[in-house]
């Protein structure tokens, strides 16, 4: 299992409120179709001081955002919102243990977002060129520059295609320097 971002155009809908961010989503990538049911981010004791940190400015949190995808139609009111930064599992709006403040993560990522849901990481042939099967977790929006970005470790609970056991594993998140540096001057 390994963690891979995507670059997200958030130039397209108009919001003043993005100029001079970047955002990405953090996809987890799996040889099979696992059910993914926790993500760990948490300085506590019992995660091995696992956490994904912001190496530069915090995420932004808008005003009327969550820490989750917002339905369509609070993104149809306010289209800034599709890019809020928030965590999920693929399309299930998690529970978290010690949520993050919805308007200010802070400089580390200390949570931990959950699902009791059947969510399955699928191949997605639109996004990556290969056979291997995905699961976003993340979307972040950072103000660009040199130093912005995302890293860490996260611990995975998940279970394989037709076993109840579970399991778990340590995932390092790269920080995608290019995800969120600024764009060239013109």
């Amino acid at each position: 299992m390994t963690a891979v971002w995507v670059e997200v155009d958030n130039t397209a809908n108009g919001c003043d409120a993005l100029d001079g961010f970047k955002t990405a989503d953090l996809y987890l990538r799996m040889g099979a179709p696992n059910r993914v049911f926790t993500v760990t981010s948490d300085q506590s004791p019992s995660s091995d001081d696992l956490a994904l940190e912001f190496t530069g400015p915090s995420p932004l949190q808008l005003a009327g955002g969550a820490n989750f995808q917002l339905p369509d139609s609070a993104i149809q009111d306010d289209p800034c919102l599709a890019y809020d930064s928030w965590l999920m599992i693929g399309n299930v709006i998690p529970a978290f243990i010690n949520g993050p403040n919805p308007s200010n993560w802070g400089s580390r990522l200390d949570t931990v977002w959950f699902t009791t849901a059947t969510e399955l990481a699928a191949q997605m042939p639109d996004l990556f060129d290969d056979c291997a099967y995905y699961i976003r977790v993340a979307r972040l929006t950072i103000i660009a520059g040199p130093t912005s970005g995302a890293e860490g470790e996260l611990r995975i609970g998940f279970s394989e295609p037709g076993s109840s056991t579970s399991h778990s594993a340590v995932v390092t998140v790269p920080n995608c320097a290019a995800c969120f540096a600024e764009d060239p001057a013109p």
